[in-house]
C-alpha cells in the first residue's frame, strides 16, 4: 500500500509458511503424490497473482529510485545448448557458459558496493593521480600485481564514474582484451603495467596503459579514481567451438573413457619397453605398466612423490623406444598454467641431461613464448600458434608444452591433423572437464593420455553449486582428473606412493589422514630428517618450544582473541617465528642463509588464506628489520608444487560468523593439506581456537564440512601424539601442541 501497488494478494495456508515468506511445496506434492491435478491450476493461478504484485512492487521501486537506477535487470536466459545434441558435451557447453556468466555476475556485483563501503573493500581500490599513468593507492592493497592480459575498469570518483562503471557491459564485451564500446569521459579501461611496493608491505602506488582512455578529459594530478575489477573472458566461445568440433566427430577418447569405458580394452604398446631397466620406485614402475597397456592413466601425486621427475622419465623411456624401433614419438604437455607446462618441459631437459635416457636429436617446443625463469637453451618458442601442426608433422621425436588455449586450434581448425602419440595433462586436478576435451582428443587412434593430479590439493574454481551426479554417473562440474578417477572403480587410476620431501612425522600425519598407510617417506635419511634450527639465547620460550628440532609438527591455537577477519597478535607470533629462523636456521652444516632471498625461498614460507592477514604479517616483518628481498607471505595458491624447510601457516580470521561467509575458502581442506605439506622438516599451523567451533550453519556446505573435518582431526592426532604446552601473552593464552 506504501508503494501504491494495487495487486490483491491474500495469504493462503496452502501457499504460505505461517512465519515465513518462503512458499509451501505441499500443493505440488498433492498434485504430484496424491493424485489431484486440480491442484496444478490453482498453483499457476497463485503463482500468477504473485508475479504480478512482484512485477508492481519493482516498477513502482524503479520510479521512485530513478535517479539513482544506472540499467535494467535484464531477462532471465538459461545458456544456450550451443546446437549440440550429444548429452555430454551438451551438459559440458550449458557448464561452460554457466560458469563464465556466474563469474561475470560476481564481478558486477562487488563494483555495485555502496561508496562508503569501499574503504573496506579488498577488490576496490581508491586512486590519487601522480601523472596521466601513474596512481597512489589510497589504502596500500594486500594484492595488486601487473599483468599484461587482465585490464580493469578506472572510474573517475564521482557519481558519474561510479555509474558509468556499472552501465559498461562487461559479457557483451567479454572477447575485446582491450574493452570494447564508445570512450566515455567518466570511465577508462586500463592495465596495471607495474606495481610500487610499500615499506610497511603492500602496494602503494602503481602504473597504468590505458587501453581505451578517457573521452576527452585528461588525468589531472591529484584527481581521485575507483579501479575496479573488469569481467572478461576469451574462452567461453572457443571451449564451445571445440564442443562442437568433438560432435562432428564419430567418437571421441574423452567421451568413451567418461561414458563407454568398456569400448576401451587393453591397447598394448607397440614397441616393447623394459621398465625394470629405469630407476623407479614400486609404484612408478606400476604406473608405467599401466600406461603401456592402457590408452588413459590418471596419475595420482600426492605431495612430494615426485610427479613431474616420473613424468619426464617416462616420457623419455617411451621416447627411446619407439626410437630404437625407427618410429616416430611426439608428445604435447597440456598444464593448467604455463608455469606447469614449462616445468615439465624443463624436467625433460635436465633429466635427459642427467640420465641420458634419450640417445636420438630430442626437440623441445613451447607453444607460445617461455613465461616463468629461464628458458632452456634446447627449447624453441613456437609463437604463432598456426604453424604448430606443421612444426610437428617436421619432427620425428619432440616435446611441445602449453596451456589448453595453445592447442584448441588444432582441433577446430586444422581439420587433417593426426594427433600426437601421448599427451601429458599436468595439474590434471585444476582443469574442468570443458577445458579437459581439448587434450584428452589431441591423440591418433591408438595414442594415450596422462593426467597427473592430487583431488586432495587445489581444485577447480568453480562458480555454481552443482547437484550430486546420478549413481553410475561422474561429476562433470569438478576437474577431469577427479572424474576419471571415478570411472569403473578407478579402473585408470595408480597412485605414485614414496614421498621425497617430507621426514616420518609430516608423512605419517598425512597418510593418517588423507593418503593411506602406503603413502610413506623414500628413504631412511629423509624420515629421520630434522629442522636445522638452533635456538639463541633471545628467542623466547615459545620460539624455542614451537621450533624445537625434536618435533616436526606444531599447532598453535589462541584462545581469548577478539572476533575479527584478521589478527594482529597472530601476526605478531608469526613474525617472531620468522625471525627466530632467520636467525637460527641452517642452510647446510650449520651454515646460516647468507641471503635474505634464499632463505624465503628455501628456508620458510608464510601461508594465510585471507589478504588482510597476509598484509598484518608483512608489515610487521618489515617493522623488524630491512630486508634484502622481500618476504613470502602469500596465499597458497602461490605455493603449490614448491617446497621449503619449514612453512608457517597463519588462518588469522579469529570470527566464526565472518569465516561463515566464505566457509568454502576458509575451510577448505584441500588449501589446507597444501598448506602443510609445503614443509620439508616442520610445519606450524596458527589459529584461534574459535575456528574448531564453527557455527552449525557451517554444516549446510558439503565442503566446509570435510575441511572442518580435516582441521579437527589434524588437532586432534597433533594433541594424541606429542605434548601440550601453554603461554600468556598480552591477555591471550596460547596453546602449542607439538609432536
Amino acid at each position: 500500500d506504501a508503494l501504491g501497488v494495487e495487486v490483491d494478494y491474500p495469504r493462503d495456508e496452502r501457499f504460505h509458511h505461517p512465519f515465513s515468506a518462503f512458499l509451501r511445496a505441499d500443493a505440488i506434492f498433492e498434485a504430484w503424490y496424491q493424485d489431484k491435478p486440480e491442484r496444478v491450476a490453482q498453483i499457476a493461478q497463485h503463482l500468477s497473482v504473485l508475479l504480478d504484485a512482484l512485477a508492481g512492487l519493482f516498477e513502482a521501486l524503479r520510479e521512485r529510485s530513478e535517479s539513482q537506477t544506472h540499467l535494467y535487470m535484464p531477462k532471465f536466459e538459461l545458456p544456450s545448448s550451443a546446437r549440440i545434441r550429444d548429452p555430454l558435451l551438451s551438459k559440458l557447453a550449458f557448464f561452460a557458459q554457466y560458469e563464465a556468466a556466474l563469474k561475470c555476475a560476481q564481478v558486477r556485483g562487488e563494483r555495485m558496493t555502496a561508496r562508503r563501503a569501499v574503504d573496506a573493500h579488498e577488490r576496490i581500490h581508491e586512486l590519487v593521480a601522480t601523472s596521466e599513468d601513474r596512481f597512489e593507492l589510497v589504502h596500500p592493497a594486500a594484492k595488486l600485481e601487473a599483468s599484461g592480459f587482465k585490464t580493469w575498469l578506472l572510474a573517475r570518483d564521482t557519481d558519474e564514474g561510479r555509474s558509468a562503471q556499472i552501465q559498461y557491459n562487461d559479457f557483451y564485451y567479454r572477447n575485446e582484451f582491450w574493452g570494447g564500446g564508445r570512450r566515455n569521459p567518466h570511465v577508462a579501461i586500463t592495465k596495471v603495467t607495474s606495481v610500487e611496493q610499500g615499506e610497511q608491505g603492500g602496494v602503494r602506488a602503481i602504473e597504468c596503459n590505458h587501453t581505451r582512455p578517457f573521452e576527452g578529459r585528461e588525468v589531472r594530478a591529484g584527481e581521485r579514481f575507483l579501479l575496479y575489477e573488469r569481467f572478461s573472458n576469451s574462452l567461453m566461445d572457443r571451449n564451445i567451438d571445440v564442443l562442437q568440433a568433438l560432435e562432428r566427430k564419430d567418437d571421441d577418447l574423452m567421451r568413451q573413457t567418461l561414458t563407454r569405458p568398456e569400448s576401451l580394452s587393453q591397447l598394448p604398446l607397440a614397441v616393447p619397453l623394459d621398465v625394470s631397466a629405469l630407476a623407479l620406485t614400486s609404484s612408478q614402475q606400476e604406473a608405467l605398466n599401466h600406461i603401456i597397456k592402457e590408452r588413459v592413466l590418471a596419475l595420482w601425486g600426492p605431495p612430494g612423490t615426485g610427479k613431474t621427475h616420473f613424468l619426464a622419465v617416462s616420457i623419455l623411456a617411451l621416447m627411446e623406444a619407439h626410437r630404437a624401433q625407427d618410429k616416430p614419438y611426439r608428445v604435447l604437455i597440456h598444464a593448467f598454467t604455463h608455469a606447469a607446462s614449462e616445468n615439465v618441459l624443463a624436467k625433460i631437459a635436465s633429466v635427459q641431461a642427467e640420465l641420458g635416457l634419450f640417445k636420438g636429436e630430442l626437440s623441445l617446443g613451447k607453444a607460445s613464448s617461455w613465461k616463468s625463469g629461464t628458458k632452456p637453451d634446447a627449447v624453441a618458442e613456437i609463437k604463432d600458434k598456426r604453424k604448430l601442426a606443421a612444426w610437428l608433422g617436421k619432427q620425428a621425436q619432440c616435446v611441445v608444452a602449453g596451456t589448453a588455449w595453445a592447442y584448441d586450434k588444432l582441433l577446430t581448425k586444422e581439420g587433417r591433423f593426426e594427433g600426437v602419440d601421448l599427451v601429458v595433462m599436468d595439474e590434471a586436478s585444476q582443469i574442468k572437464v570443458p577445458e579437459a576435451a581439448i587434450g584428452m582428443n589431441l591423440t591418433h587412434a591408438s595414442g594415450r593420455v596422462i593426467l597427473a593430479g592430487d583431488h586432495l590439493q587445489l581444485p577447480p574454481i568453480v562458480n555454481g553449486r552443482y547437484p550430486s551426479p546420478e549413481e553410475g554417473e561422474v561429476a562433470l562440474h569438478r576437474s577431469i582428473f577427479e572424474a576419471v578417477c571415478q570411472v569403473e572403480q578407478g579402473r585408470f587410476m595408480r597412485q605414485l606412493e614414496e614421498n621425497f620431501r617430507m621426514n616420518q612425522t609430516l608423512t605419517a600425519l598425512s597418510a593418517s589422514l588423507l593418503y593411506g598407510d602406503r603413502y610413506r617417506c623414500g628413504t631412511p635419511q629423509l624420515a629421520g630428517a630434522q629442522l636445522a634450527y638452533t635456538p639463541q639465547p633471545h628467542h623466547s620460550a615459545f620460539a624455542r618450544t614451537t621450533l624445537d628440532r625434536a618435533t616436526s609438527m606444531a599447532v598453535v591455537l589462541l584462545h581469548g582473541v577478539a572476533p575479527a577477519k584478521d589478527n594482529e597478535v597472530e601476526a605478531g607470533l608469526v613474525c617472531e617465528l620468522t625471525m627466530a629462523l632467520r636467525d637460527g636456521l641452517a642452510q647446510h652444516a650449520d651454515a646460516p642463509f647468507e641471503h635474505d632471498a634464499e632463505f624465503f625461498e628455501h628456508g620458510v614460507f608464510v601461508v594465510s588464506p585471507h589478504h588482510s592477514q597476509i598484509q598484518r604479517i608483512e608489515r610487521q616483518l618489515s617493522a623488524q628489520r630491512q630486508w634484502d628481498a622481500s618476504p613470502f607471505v602469500d596465499t597458497v595458491d602461490k605455493m603449490q608444487g614448491q617446497e621449503a624447510m619449514a612453512v608457517l601457516v597463519s588462518y588469522g580470521v579469529s570470527d566464526p560468523e565472518f569465516a561463515m561467509t566464505e566457509a568454502e575458502f576458509i575451510y577448505s581442506r584441500n588449501r589446507l593439506n597444501v598448506s602443510v605439506t609445503r614443509a620439508r622438516h616442520k610445519t606450524v599451523l596458527l589459529m584461534p581456537a574459535a575456528l574448531l567451533h564453527a557455527p552449525p550453519r557451517v554444516l549446510e556446505r558439503e565442503e566446509a564440512v570435510l575441511g572442518l573435518g580435516y582441521m579437527r582431526q589434524l588437532v586432534a592426532l597433533v594433541r594424541q601424539r606429542g605434548e601440550e604446552t601453554m603461554f600468556l601473552r598480552d591477555g591471550h593464552q596460547i596453546e602449542v601442541l607439538t609432536c
